[in-house]
């Protein structure tokens, strides 16, 4: 741990950049990275936040919930992975104006019909990614 409370950790101990997916989520972007990097998910978002959230006791999964970051979080991510905040929102529309929260959190998806992310399609994207359901894919 450092001095702000959260985990030591630099871009140089995540080497793989993903690529940005349009319409991820980012417990999509966060465990691809982290798998990627050989990393657990849970010490890639030790490091973004001071009090990061607890994970659910059988792992996160993007097609059950969903990770909320405030702006420090997705300031300190932008700074691992070598990509700024923009180029992140763009993206990752957890992370958009309004997306952002005041404490990290990790939050099940609605039971609407249509509202938890569609897996990504294997053919045209990268395995593994989960989408945000915006309305198209």
């Amino acid at each position: 741990m450092n001095a702000t409370g959260r985990a030591d950790l630099t871009a140089d101990d995540l080497p793989i950049r993903v690529p940005l997916i349009q319409g991820e989520t980012l417990a999509s972007f966060l465990i691809r990275t982290s798998t990627a990097n050989g990393l657990p998910v849970d010490t890639l978002l030790g490091a973004l936040v001071e009090g990061a959230p607890e994970l659910p006791d059988d792992g996160l999964m993007p097609q059950r919930e969903e990770v909320r970051l405030p702006a420090e979080g997705l300031a300190q991510l932008a700074a691992l992975v070598g990509r700024e905040p923009e180029q992140l929102a763009r993206a990752l529309p957890g992370v958009r104006p309004g997306g952002l929260v005041d404490a990290p959190t990790v939050e099940p998806w609605p039971r609407d019909l249509g509202a938890p992310p569609l897996p990504a399609c294997p053919l045209c994207m990268e395995p593994g990614a989960w989408l945000a359901a915006e309305g198209h894919r």
